[in-house]
């Protein structure tokens, strides 16, 4: 009984040694391997450098310290974009299967742009920055992917020069951008790789208080490439994208443009700003459609209203905009309106509505107002006092609100055509300028 006792325990003994033994020699094989097979399952459009790296057979993770990744474009391997990582930790790796299979990856594997799979994941990073281009820097508090959430705190896309050095670093004119967003959620994100195209996706996204600035020195050349509208973007992405719905809560939107280096840049602001995007998507088909409503307050009085819709599929560009103001004091836009058009306005618009329906070219469509006491005056080139001689001119088209159809509004026509070197929001403004200026000149009566 004894011997047999003795027999057993020298045998798990024997075991145990031999299984420390094994465990000793795949971990320095792999410590030795894993390098080259880092290099080579990597693509070549990916450049990975590392100061350290610790591996564990056991548990099945992997750690990789200052972690530098270069990413080149998959055509011409010229750089896109570079990610510096203080440290990252994989579990839950599956190294036996490499001994058990030589863990080869074979020709359509290593082609693969991600060259594994993943379930489950759990990431978090903290500290993250990096370079987008030439001009701005990205950065990240913090982000966070747990229970199919992703988590982003403290995002900020911004510029990286000052307002006045960027525009002497830049042959034609490119806007200062400065976008801060305090806080992001992805609810279930997806990304995959289908038909040679990334898919990136999520059931729905949320963006808190996010702040945007836009600066534009209108003193640098125009650059007179087309621009696109937001329709082709979409369809044109290097990429899929579907994420259902979207939504925006309490965001700012401040834009500034210089047109006169003696005057200050005039100024807009739209404040607490709310929106819901539906099917932010180059991947549905006909008859869904892109669907946008936003409401804000218009240099914090007057309140807005859009309403905005296209199909991402539509070669044409055909888009339908539906908006409306109230309780506008027009002089809150002067600071604008006297820097960029010379231009100074009084009066109250109670309400405004607008219908627009137009494509990549031209639009048409209707404009309904009622104001009261609206008046002008055209100021001088050097904005040093009134050009009395245009603004009587002006005065003689400009109509009060009297003998309108709708009791109380003046109807107008708007009919525009689009500059495709300037973008989709220029093209919009157009649109309400023409039903405007139509409405306080015209009849004030439907056609």
């Amino acid at each position: 009984m004894k011997l047999t006792r003795k027999r057993t325990v020298i045998a798990l003994l024997c075991i145990f040694v031999l299984c420390a033994l094994l465990l000793f020699i795949l971990q320095s094989r792999l410590e030795r391997i894993a390098p080259r097979l880092l290099a080579d399952t990597i693509p070549r459009h990916i450049r990975l450098d590392y100061e350290e790296l610790n591996i564990n057979v056991l548990t099945g993770s992997l750690g990789l310290k200052e972690l530098t990744v270069d990413i080149l474009d998959r055509h011409t391997l010229e750089p896109c974009g570079s990610v510096t990582i203080e440290s990252l930790r994989m579990k839950g790796l599956s190294y036996w299967k490499y001994f058990i299979n030589n863990y080869r990856i074979d020709s359509s594997a290593s082609r693969e742009i991600i060259p594994f799979t993943y379930e489950n994941i759990s990431l978090s990073l903290r500290q993250f920055y990096t370079e987008l281009g030439a001009y701005e820097t990205l950065t990240i508090d913090s982000l966070k992917l747990e229970n199919k959430v992703l988590v982003v705190n403290q995002l900020a896309l911004k510029t990286r020069y000052a307002k006045k050095e960027l525009s002497a670093r830049i042959g034609v004119e490119r806007d200062h951008t400065t976008l801060e967003i305090p806080g992001l959620r992805l609810i279930d994100p997806q990304l995959e790789f289908r038909d040679s195209l990334f898919l990136i996706a999520a059931d729905a996204a949320f963006l808190d208080r996010p702040y945007l600035e836009i600066y534009r020195d209108k003193l640098v050349a125009d650059d007179p490439k087309p621009k696109k509208m937001y329709s082709r973007m979409l369809r044109e992405l290097p990429f899929r994208l579907n994420i259902p719905k979207l939504d925006i809560h309490k965001g700012h939107v401040g834009y500034e443009e210089l047109v006169d280096p003696e005057a200050r840049a005039g100024r807009i602001t739209f404040t607490n700003l709310n929106a819901r995007l539906l099917n932010v998507s180059n991947t549905y088909k006909a008859p869904e459609k892109t669907e946008i409503s936003a409401s804000a307050l218009f240099m914090d009085s007057a309140k807005v209203k859009l309403q905005w819709s296209f199909d991402v599929n539509n070669p044409e560009e055909f888009f339908i905009a539906k908006g409306s103001f109230s309780d506008f004091n027009a002089a809150s836009a002067n600071s604008f309106l006297e820097s960029n058009m010379r231009l100074r306005v009084a009066g109250q618009v109670n309400s405004m509505y607008f219908t627009i329906s137009g494509n990549r070219a031209q639009a048409t469509g209707d404009m309904k107002m009622k104001y009261r006491n609206f008046d002008f005056v055209i100021l001088k080139e050097d904005r040093s006092g009134i050009n009395k001689l245009l603004t009587a001119l002006g005065r003689i088209f400009v109509k009060q609100n009297r003998n309108t159809e709708t009791p109380g509004y003046r109807d107008g026509r708007i009919e525009a055509e689009r500059d495709a070197t300037k973008s989709f929001f220029n093209y919009l403004w157009l649109n309400v300028r023409s039903g405007i200026t139509n409405t306080l000149t015209g009849d004030g009566k439907k056609d």
